[in-house]
């Protein structure tokens, strides 16, 4: 019934929507630069910043041998902010703050922090290193597949509309405080991206059973926006000198690609004679938006047109931010891609 209102929401017209051009994804992530700093006071020993929550949960961050502790909250701001649009609705933007949050908790990034005193304490400037004791969290680092922007970038990023937008990423933190997801009682790290090509991709038939949770949904108004179509060209020689580059032979007289495709219509593999590439891979070789691409020779060149943005599994960012605006709650979005699944902690 869930699913059938949402349905009969996105049917509704929905405008078109700018797409930027910053995202992430849990499986194939694009990974930003962190920008992390320690204090060294003279005559002390060596503190790293931090703020210790009143709910004690911290992350900590690693950029070379600098490491930062801060807040749940603070990093889930910056989190929030390199992966969405922040200028899309509240209830889009809780909803992936939800899938941060089971991401952080996945990772063992997220764990409580326990003062010397046996308290969790309420915020401080700095701590010693060595005042904190119970199970260190795992530490982010450069492999952690985290995006985050810190308060410059965040600036530099919004202009003049800064301090409107980074209050509207901490409420969507804030307002989402304590919600994960999980899935046979363990937090799960849920994909996403930005635009669909016009149904997201199945968990079971891409990863198998254990991925059963991450659903294939119809995602109607996704034609709308702006990027949902690109096209590239090049030169034919150029195109099949890069995939010989790749190991795939492509015979010269008659070359023939044959692309199999998952059923929400994205490129399994691409296929030459014996030889093959990953339709994940090819997207990459040639720097392409999505892997539902189509191939097409026009008078000697070769032209890729793609559909939506990104991998196209988990939440389907756009698609989300359109159920959004005709009303629909964080939760409810988040039970129609991964149905189940969405916990509030005790």
């Amino acid at each position: 019934m869930m699913q059938e209102t949402m349905e009969k929401r996105a049917n509704r017209t929905v405008g078109k929507s700018r797409q930027k051009d910053f995202f992430a994804v849990l499986l194939f992530f694009f990974l930003l630069p962190y920008t992390c700093s320690s204090v060294v006071r003279a005559g002390q020993e060596k503190t790293v910043e931090t703020i210790v929550p009143v709910s004690g949960r911290t992350v900590r961050m690693q950029s070379g041998s600098d490491v930062r502790t801060m807040t749940e909250e603070a990093f889930l701001i910056g989190a929030l902010a390199a992966v969405i649009p922040a200028e899309y609705e509240p209830e889009a933007l809780k909803a992936q703050a939800v899938i941060l949050r089971s991401s952080c908790v996945a990772g063992g990034h997220l764990e409580e922090t326990v003062l010397e005193n046996g308290t969790t304490g309420a915020a401080q400037e700095s701590i010693s290193q060595n005042s904190v004791s119970a199970v260190e969290p795992r530490i982010i680092d450069s492999d952690s597949g985290f995006s985050y922007l810190d308060k410059a970038q965040r600036k530099r990023l919004w202009g003049e509309q800064a301090d409107v937008l980074e209050e509207r990423c901490r409420e969507a933190v804030r307002a989402s405080s304590g919600y994960v997801l999980e899935w046979q009682g363990a937090a799960v790290s849920a994909p996403f991206f930005r635009l669909s090509a016009g149904r997201t991709r199945s968990g079971t038939e891409l990863f198998g059973q254990e991925s059963d949770w991450c659903k294939s949904i119809a995602c109607p108004v996704d034609e709308a926006a702006e990027d949902f179509l690109q096209e590239k060209s090049m030169k034919t020689e150029r195109f099949f000198g890069m995939l010989e580059a790749e190991g795939v032979s492509v015979e010269k007289d008659a070359p023939k690609l044959v692309l199999t495709r998952d059923s929400a219509g994205y490129v399994l593999n691409v296929r030459a004679g014996r030889s093959s590439i990953e339709g994940e891979r090819f997207r990459q070789l040639f720097e392409l938006p999505s892997s539902c691409f189509f191939l097409e020779e026009q008078g000697g060149k070769m032209v890729i047109t793609t559909k939506g943005i990104g991998h196209g599994i988990g939440l389907d960012q756009y698609y989300a931010n359109a159920l959004a605006k005709q009303g629909a709650s964080a939760e409810e979005i988040l039970e129609l891609f991964f149905p189940g699944l969405l916990k509030k902690s005790e």
